[in-house]
């Protein structure tokens, strides 16, 4: 079993509704495609980026919490909300091949978590076989 943690800078685009999950110190070698979540990979293999394509609608059903002040309606986050992220937190469990990603988001001085179970390239090596296929 990995384990890494680490502060992500992010970035919300309200036209695409995309919330971006990145750290500033290291270069997207390869990236993984998963529906409306996009995983970003190092060199190394490690993650060092998530992007949630329409992040409204894509982060509700993974917040461990749900104060009703973050949501729209039922269903989708307010965009709004997104644009306020004042920090963010990642933690990576890597078991055999799956990936259980939790972050945090800081949000109104309120940390908000979300967690999600992956069946995504744990290695570098991983990574490399499925670019070799694609």
């Amino acid at each position: 079993m990995q384990v890494s943690t680490r502060v992500l800078q992010s970035d919300y685009d309200s036209q695409t509704d995309t919330l971006y999950l990145y750290s500033t110190k290291e270069k997207t070698s390869t990236s993984v495609s998963l529906g409306d979540l996009i995983i970003d990979y190092a060199p190394s293999g490690e993650v060092i980026g998530i992007e949630f394509l329409n992040a409204t609608k894509t982060l509700p059903p993974l917040l461990l919490t749900s104060p009703k002040t973050l949501f729209k309606d039922e269903h989708a986050l307010n965009p709004g909300v997104l644009q306020k992220i004042a920090k963010s937190r990642v933690h990576l469990d890597t078991v055999s091949s799956f990936i259980v990603i939790t972050f945090t988001l800081e949000i109104d001085k309120k940390e908000i978590q979300a967690k999600l179970s992956l069946p995504t390239p744990t290695t570098s090596k991983q990574v490399m076989d499925i670019l070799s296929t694609a």
